[in-house]
Parts: C-alpha cells; sequence; structure tokens
C-alpha cells in the first residue's frame, strides 16, 4: 500500500548484528538510523529502528542476515518508489578509532583460532 506507512528493511548480516543489539541495550531500542537513497546520493534520511527480527535468514548473497525494520517520515523524501535500495548506516554509539578500524579483524581472530 504505496499510501500508507512506509519503512526499509535493512539485512544486517548475522555476525554484526551483535553490536545492534548492544547499542539497543546501552541506547533503548529505538537507534537513530541514517540512510541514503541509492538513486540519489549525497543527500541522508533520518529513521529509527522500529523491530529487530528474531531469527536469522539465509541470504545467498550475503550469507545469514537479521531483517531489521526502520520507520521515517516518508514526507521528507522526494520520488520513493517501491524496492527502492537504500544505503544505510545504524547508530550504534562511539568507540574508539582503533576498535573500529581493526574489530572486524579481532572478531575474525576470536571466531577461528580462540574458539
Amino acid at each position: 500500500d504505496v499510501a500508507g506507512p512506509w519503512v526499509v528493511e535493512v539485512k544486517v548480516a548475522d555476525d554484526h548484528i551483535g553490536h545492534v543489539f548492544a547499542a539497543q541495550r546501552e541506547f533503548g531500542e529505538h537507534l537513530q538510523v541514517e540512510f541514503m537513497l541509492a538513486a540519489n546520493p549525497g543527500v541522508t534520511y533520518k529513521g529509527e529502528i522500529e523491530r529487530v527480527a528474531s531469527h536469522a535468514e539465509r541470504d545467498d548473497a550475503n550469507g545469514p542476515t537479521v531483517l531489521v525494520t526502520v520507520r521515517f517520515d516518508k514526507s521528507r523524501i522526494d520520488g520513493l518508489r517501491p524496492g527502492a535500495s537504500v544505503v544505510p548506516r545504524i547508530r550504534c554509539g562511539r568507540r574508539p578509532i582503533g576498535y573500529v578500524w581493526f574489530h572486524e579483524l579481532f572478531e575474525a581472530v576470536q571466531k577461528r583460532l580462540l574458539f
């Protein structure tokens, strides 16, 4: 129903969803999300997490993912169309720059060598 409320559906990789859960515990369930329409890069829109799926689903292109639903005010965006691609950024808080740059490496070592 294009006349009703719209949402952005974000498929978050299963190995990254832990950061979202940790931020929800720290800041509340409705984290802020910024996104750009792939057809209109450079213009940022805002929304907030409405819900996070309770389970991961298999995505042939990306492996296991968790569906995150983001609500936003559709009146602020011109030219919306169903199925439009977006580039999202979920605000999970601030971390030291070393963590931001190297957390994936550290997590890979944890999974492959220490577990």
